[in-house]
């Protein structure tokens, strides 16, 4: 990752910096041909670059002029898109280091009704971790639900928090669930897990049953890798009778549970005794015992993270997603030349080359001619003889070489991309658009 980010800052430094300060100058061309050098060139033969100018500026382009000379621009954005890119890179990459070397991070499991310092329940990432206020603050578990589905599948786990500081004061409550944590004071807590810590019961017979009828917990534990169980499971054993005093076992009852909807029942022995709902206050017999199951108390297990990266991550994420789109905006650029009566008019562009020929040809379609309409009507009748003049227009030829009729056709007029202008001793602009129809071409 230090390689990636060292190349990303080399790259923007040594290439993309230097590419924008290039592209903000405004840099005019003294000669036709630096113009005809450009990806698409014209002529037009009666045109006045103050016109153009005016139509450019109508585009969306920032128009600059030195005497005879135009430069214009659009999209300078789409050049600092790729910078804005690396930079979110960086950011991302930032993040993550920040977060790696001073976040903090760990999981505890907490029964209802329980509570936790939760500076205790994290470990640092490394040495150089500091921790955050919310550290210093304690974590109350108020309750636990399991939502489950009509097929009797779990749907949901639910978690009712709340957040006190030292001296008991509650700054913050909520019911998280997964994807739906709780932040405070730079931590989060999200909900992970779920566990069966006790089962609240009356047992009649029993020498833990306290006075009164009382109900009253008993611990269950997890039988996860046990032989002969699969899955989720936890159990429990109720004495019967007071522990023998020959250390033996005493005789009870075990009381079993995969989840909060049902309760199983077996003797001493092991042998099935019947299943109980929580809450539905159905007694049970069992070793000279009158069971009622009267609730499963859950515990909530919560994955404790502390990630002071997260705001540059966050920050570079999106950064990426708007300069990316930025990046595919097209820097396009105009130059444009007045030689007397005729503008030489080039452009280029770093994307959407074909859109921007388009472009380009439209607006030299909207130059208006700089003559009067009558010396125009004079200069478009075809000439009858055979010497063609640069001064009266713009040589055409085809892609195969062979000149066409030579027209003046004036700025506005419409052009055929099919054609492209010649210079007076027959060398093609290959790049250029003609302005000739297919109509005034010579067989």
């Amino acid at each position: 990752m230090a390689l990636l980010g060292a190349s990303l800052a080399a790259c923007t430094s040594t290439r993309q910096l230097p590419m924008v300060r290039v592209a903000r100058r405004w840099r005019f061309a003294q000669t036709p041909e630096r113009i005809y050098n450009q990806g698409s060139a014209e002529i037009l033969p009666d045109a006045d670059v103050k016109d153009l100018g005016g139509v450019l500026m109508q585009k969306g382009y920032q128009v600059f002029r030195q005497g005879p000379s135009l430069y214009a621009f659009k999209g300078l954005a789409g050049r600092l898109g790729p910078i804005g890119v690396h930079a979110s890179m960086l950011a991302i990459m930032a993040g993550v280091a920040i977060g790696g070397l001073g976040g903090y991070k760990g999981s505890v499991m907490v029964p209802t009704g329980g509570d936790f310092l939760v500076a205790q329940a994290l470990t640092p990432n490394s040495p150089v971790g500091s921790l955050p206020k919310g550290a210093k603050q304690v974590l109350h578990v108020n309750g636990f639900d399991v939502e489950y589905r009509p097929d009797g599948s779990v749907q949901q786990f639910k978690s009712d928090l709340s957040v006190f500081d030292l001296d008991g004061n509650q700054k913050q409550q909520k019911t998280i669930s997964v994807n739906q944590p709780i932040r405070f004071d730079g931590v989060t807590a999200y909900q992970t897990d779920w566990s069966i810590a006790a089962v609240t019961l009356r047992a009649q017979g029993s020498p833990l049953q306290p006075e009164g009828n009382q109900p009253f917990n008993l611990p269950m534990a997890s039988l996860d890798g046990q032989p002969g169980v699969s899955g989720q499971a936890w159990a429990t054993y109720l004495p019967a009778e007071k522990a023998p005093t020959d250390g033996s076992k005493p005789r009870g009852a075990t009381v079993f549970a995969r989840d909060f909807q049902t309760v199983v029942i077996y003797d001493a022995q092991g042998k099935f005794v019947g299943v109980r709902r929580p809450g539905s206050a159905l007694p049970i017999q069992v070793e000279g015992m009158q069971l009622v199951i009267d609730d499963l108390v859950g515990s909530t297990g919560l994955e404790l993270k502390v990630d002071p990266g997260v705001p540059y991550v966050y920050a570079g994420f999106a950064g990426l997603m708007i300069t990316t789109l930025v990046s595919y905006l097209s820097h396009s650029q105009i130059w444009a030349l007045q030689e007397e009566a005729m503008l030489h008019v080039g452009g280029r562009t770093n994307r959407a080359t074909i859109a921007f020929a388009g472009e380009l040809s439209s607006i030299l379609d909207s130059v208006p001619d700089r003559g009067s309409s009558e010396s125009r009507a004079g200069s478009e009748q075809p000439q009858t003889s055979g010497t063609l003049s640069l001064a009266a227009g713009p040589l055409y030829i085809k892609a195969n070489g062979s000149r066409i009729k030579q027209t003046n056709p004036g700025a506005g007029a419409n052009r055929n991309p099919e054609y492209v202008p010649s210079d007076a001793a027959g060398n093609v602009n290959g790049s250029s658009i003609g302005f000739a129809s297919l109509d005034d071409a010579e067989t």
